[in-house]
């Protein structure tokens, strides 16, 4: 699991002073690539070498509301990973710890000049199978 910590700014809130829903999906992304740097997995070097990450499902189960100047603590986790596909969970809290979003993300690789689902990189894999204490199927 990674956490980190992230503080709503007036650029997140809507006109009521609530984060907008989406910023919740860039918050989500956050942790994922943090959760990866954690772990020595920088995604630049993926798109360098021409492969990129696509969503093939997202959801999100809006809780309670976060405002303007809270402080989110957000927590990510691999869920499950395959050859082809990964799934992280995040959960945002804000500082008094009430849930405020739950949210998974489907990710798969994709070759940036084809177009075509590619197996996730090794190094990728080599992390998400650590970090779920998961032997390699393939």
């Amino acid at each position: 699991m990674h956490t980190m910590y992230i503080r709503v700014y007036r650029e997140d809130v809507d006109f009521s002073g609530i984060v907008y829903h989406t910023n919740f999906i860039k918050y989500m992304e956050y942790g994922r690539v943090e959760l990866l740097r954690e772990h020595g997995v920088d995604i630049t070097e993926f798109h360098n070498d021409g492969v990129v990450f696509a969503f093939t499902g997202i959801k999100c189960i809006f809780r309670n509301a976060a405002r303007c100047n809270d402080i989110i603590r957000l927590e990510t986790t691999f869920e499950d990973c395959t050859q082809y596909q990964a799934i992280f969970r995040s959960d945002l809290y804000n500082q008094d710890g009430l849930l405020l979003n739950r949210g998974i993300a489907k990710i798969v690789a994709v070759n940036r000049f084809t177009k075509k689902a590619v197996p996730l990189p090794e190094s990728f894999l080599d992390v998400a199978y650590k970090l779920l204490k998961k032997d390699k199927k393939f």
